[in-house]
């Protein structure tokens, strides 16, 4: 499996059932749909696609509204932090700063 589809210690729910349990349950059948809709289920039962990790996010307290702080901050200009890949592969800071 590939590292970027394993799940780590301490990482959020993981699968799919582990996901939906955690979700409240007013949105677990919106998650069947979305699942159904990306067939987003890799190897082992983990999500391998952005969007329906979204979801794993909810169920980890305050990761939303973290994550929804830093792209407001990225969308109002501040880059600091930010990296990219360039076409090596290897990583460009957004800031002009060197990454470390």
């Amino acid at each position: 499996m590939d590292d970027a589809c394993a799940g780590r210690a301490g990482d959020p729910a993981g699968t799919p059932a582990d996901i939906r349990a955690a979700l409240p349950p007013e949105r677990r059948a919106e998650f069947d749909v979305v699942l159904a809709v990306l067939d987003a289920v890799g190897p082992a039962g983990k999500l391998c696609t952005l969007r329906p990790a979204w979801w794993e996010l909810e169920t980890v307290h305050g990761a939303v509204e973290e994550t929804g702080a830093e792209i407001a901050r990225l969308r109002s200009g501040d880059h600091s932090g930010a990296v990219t890949l360039d076409e090596n592969g290897d990583l460009v800071p957004l800031d002009g700063h060197e990454v470390t």
